[in-house]
């Protein structure tokens, strides 16, 4: 997802959201105020040579930026929702985590918590899913299942502060592979939205 939005669900910008970081290697995603991951981003890039030292430390520098964020508003701190994907070295593998400052997804504020393999957020909607076609694959592919989940996620509707409701999902598709030694990153599908304009979750 590509998209950047405003409280009432206009599209206010079309923006990379996936934070590609070569040296641990990672990737971050932050879903809310792009200020949270570009400050996570540089950090991760100057002051942390590693994902495990990342994973130690995330809490204490997400509340430090939580700080910073609300001085610069002026205003109460911006919901985020923070995913983290890096080579792990004390699990030797592939690490997968996220943390929030809200319990909008009923997980715990600022914790950090290991997801499971397969992981969708945000989740469609039983009926989102059923109005694309889906079915489970035996074999997943970004260019074919992908579009079809994040179509589904565009037609799952999020309420907003103003008390409308909208899609939250826009902009384009990024598919990022992370391996121990490389990572790669490709845009996979562009939908036709426009700034300044409510989404049109129909478009393909």
């Amino acid at each position: 997802d590509g998209g950047l939005f405003s409280d009432d669900g206009t599209l206010m910008g079309i923006i990379q959201k996936t934070h590609v970081i070569a040296h641990m290697p990672a990737a971050v995603t932050f879903l809310g105020s792009e200020l949270w991951g570009a400050m996570l981003y540089v950090d991760m890039c100057r002051e942390r040579p590693e994902f495990d030292q990342v994973l130690a430390e995330i809490v204490e520098m997400l509340k430090n930026y939580e700080e910073k964020i609300v001085q610069m508003l002026g205003a109460p701190s911006p919901k985020f929702e923070c995913l983290l994907v890096g080579y792990s070295k004390s699990r030797k593998g592939l690490a997968r985590f996220i943390i929030t400052n809200n319990d909008l997804n009923q997980l715990e504020k600022w914790k950090l918590v290991e997801l499971e393999e397969d992981t969708i957020n945000p989740l469609p909607s039983p009926e989102a899913l059923r109005a694309v076609g889906w079915t489970f694959p035996d074999s997943f592919d970004v260019g074919r299942e992908g579009k079809t989940i994040m179509q589904a996620q565009r037609l799952t509707l999020l309420p907003h502060k103003d008390g409308t409701i909208a899609s939250g999902v826009g902009g384009f598709i990024q598919h990022t592979i992370i391996k121990c030694d490389q990572i790669t990153t490709r845009i996979v599908h562009r939908w036709p939205d426009e700034v300044g304009k409510r989404l049109a979750p129909e478009a393909a």
